[in-house]
């Protein structure tokens, strides 16, 4: 949730995991965040068109949907699944 809270791009997402981990953050872990990611995106997204129909389309709610979006499909890829 920091995560998207805070904007981050998949680059410094990485670089977080990493340093939280105190080394490289295991990939089987890195998926499972993407997939919370793409989870969690989509929640917000969707409660902002649920609940502040004026907020779906500011740049809050898109960038949530944008999360859901790529997220899913980076953790789909790497399960080999798309």
């Amino acid at each position: 949730m920091f995560v998207i809270y805070a904007g981050y791009e998949k680059a410094e997402l990485d670089q977080l995991l990493d340093l939280y981990f105190g080394q490289k953050c295991p990939e089987d872990i890195k998926t499972k965040i993407y997939c919370y990611m793409a989870i969690c995106g989509l929640l917000w997204s969707t409660w902002c068109e649920a609940f502040q129909p004026e907020q779906a389309l500011a740049p809050y709610g898109r960038r949530q949907y944008r999360y859901a979006k790529e997220y899913a499909a980076r953790a789909l890829k790497r399960r080999g699944v798309a």
